[in-house]
């Protein structure tokens, strides 16, 4: 169950792509020309960001390096003291975004301090951790975080766990790729709104 029911949830439908090649080059792209570029624009920080695989944690990871950007970043690989050192500078601010894989959180299920944000790169294949890591925001008056996922066509059975399956079938029929639908919170918008706010 979802504790933050005033957080923004926005969910971004993905171009539709021909291969999982091209959709996973497609994916890489929003992220560093909408979602990233949000982050830094807004001076975002405390924000965990959420990878499916360890693949789409490589990918991310050295696209972040390349870009300066101030991050941490942790796997189902990393060692005890890694972790702690990562979750300490996360929660103090000495970094503005946490990288984590869904094996990660299922290993390990640790109290992420400091989140104010949430960024899910793709869907979780188990809903249940959506709820557990939103949950995790530190938010005071439960006000004023941000939880953003991208979902693509394939993304149907995940997207329906989350969402339910009226709600997903109504998302992926959309014809606004690129476009925003605010699933929860207070500044819901049914039909959803295009990138541009339009």
């Amino acid at each position: 169950m979802l504790e933050h029911l005033h957080a923004r949830h926005t969910f971004h439908r993905l171009p539709d792509s021909d291969t999982l090649a091209a959709s996973d080059d497609a994916r890489l792209a929003f992220f560093a020309d909408k979602v990233y570029q949000r982050l830094v624009s807004a001076c975002q920080t405390h924000t965990l960001l959420v990878v499916p695989t360890y693949v789409d944690f490589v990918r991310v990871r050295n696209w972040l390096k390349k870009q300066t950007a101030s991050f941490l970043a942790c796997t189902e690989y990393s060692d005890v003291s890694e972790v702690a050192r990562a979750r300490s500078d996360f929660f103090h601010g000495r970094r503005d975004l946490l990288l984590i894989t869904e094996r990660f959180h299922f290993y390990h299920r640790f109290k992420l301090r400091g989140i104010q944000h949430v960024v899910f790169y793709g869907l979780p294949q188990l809903a249940e951790f959506y709820a557990e890591l939103v949950n995790l925001m530190s938010l005071f008056d439960d006000t004023g975080g941000t939880v953003t996922c991208l979902y693509a066509q394939q993304d149907q059975l995940a997207l329906q766990r989350i969402v339910g399956t009226e709600r997903a079938n109504h998302m992926l029929a959309s014809n606004k790729p690129d476009g925003e639908e605010d699933e929860e919170g207070e500044d819901e918008d049914e039909e959803g709104e295009d990138e541009d706010g339009e």
